[in-house]
């Protein structure tokens, strides 16, 4: 089964997203299993707890570094360097630090897909391919991920 990693707000009621009602759709015919972000923050000196070699689902590229994609090597200061790459990793605010460990828990669940609208993950196109090469983070919007949903199973 596919697992959504959703940032906190898009699972607010009331829904505005049109994306996340088809999400949460799919998820109540067993399609796919939505997991709300966890919110606590994590000592940027805390590294992601180690990942099994188990294969990622199909939405991880194939030329992604296997030596940081699979070794646990997703910690604060990897990820701050990619989101934010002209910050001191010890000079985050406390919403960037919740954002960095928004993804270090996602990559510790192996779920398939983070699922956001924060416009800080959004950036720069770049920054998403490097999560998704260096440590296979997946980030997509709700639509991007109903569309590559329908496109890839065959979801309406």
């Amino acid at each position: 089964m596919i697992s959504l990693t959703i940032d906190i707000g898009l699972m607010t009621p009331p829904l505005k997203n049109t994306a996340m009602t088809v999400l949460q759709r799919w998820e109540h015919e067993g399609k796919l299993a939505l997991i709300a972000a966890d919110r606590r923050a994590i000592s940027p000196d805390s590294p992601a707890p180690q990942r099994s070699a188990e294969p990622r689902s199909n939405w991880a590229p194939s030329s992604r570094s296997k030596k940081m994609a699979e070794s646990g090597n997703a910690k604060f200061k990897s990820i701050a360097g990619v989101l934010f790459p002209r910050r001191d990793a010890q000079k985050l605010n406390m919403t960037e630090i919740n954002q960095i460990a928004h993804l270090i828990k996602h990559h510790s669940s192996k779920n398939d897909i983070f699922v956001t609208e924060n416009p800080s993950y959004f950036a720069e196109e770049r920054y998403r391919e490097l999560l998704k090469v260096y440590f296979g983070i997946v980030v997509m919007s709700p639509e991007e991920t109903v569309g590559a949903m329908e496109r890839s199973k065959s979801w309406n």
